[in-house]
């Protein structure tokens, strides 16, 4: 995967990928990261959906979208 750093003075590294995935990857990467939430989380504790949402914007934002 081809990545771009970007340092600005007083900010953190970002590491965006540059390299296009498909919606099925994406889609893939997500469920995994959400199944990952709902491991570590307390089962009475939270939902499904908010595991997922969370999920969602965790590879979303390392793809810069």
């Amino acid at each position: 995967m081809n990545k771009a750093v970007s340092k600005k003075p007083g900010r953190k590294t970002v590491v965006r990928a540059r390299t296009p995935v498909s919606a099925q990857q994406l889609f893939e990467q997500i469920k995994a990261r959400a199944q990952e939430i709902y491991n570590r989380r307390d089962p009475s504790a939270g939902d499904a959906m908010a595991d997922w949402l969370k999920a969602e914007r965790e590879v979303l934002a390392q793809y810069g979208k």
